[in-house]
């Protein structure tokens, strides 16, 4: 199992260049280079990238998801992005990143739901 390291940084940077994203939304344009981090002891000219967040974020529930598919495959269950979840308050609005189901929909209805009082 490889976690998250340079080489899959890599792989979002090059597959976000080449299927959506402009540099601009990826990287610090400074000093005429484009940078995917400010470089120690240098200023951001006040940029900040917040259209980077969405972009890695979509990425990330796609790496997690596989990450974990085999994890959920030994427990019977599925590995699904984007869940949506009434009875927990989980709406389309905030989805559940990634959640264990026992069905491959992202719409999930509690069947069982157990409460306990303190």
């Amino acid at each position: 199992m490889t976690l998250w390291n340079d080489d899959i940084e890599i792989q979002f940077f090059t597959q976000a260049l080449k299927n959506f994203a402009s540099p601009e939304q990826l990287f610090y344009n400074l000093q005429g280079g484009y940078f995917a981090y400010v470089p120690k002891g240098s200023n951001a000219e006040g940029q900040t990238l917040q259209s980077r967040n969405s972009l890695i974020g979509q990425f990330t529930e796609k790496w997690s998801k596989t990450l974990f598919e085999p994890i959920a495959e030994e427990l019977g269950l599925f590995a699904v992005n984007s869940v949506v979840c009434d009875e927990l308050g989980i709406s389309r609005q905030s989805s559940a990143d990634l959640a264990f189901c026992t069905t491959n929909n992202i719409k999930v209805i509690l069947r069982y739901f157990v409460q306990t009082q303190c």
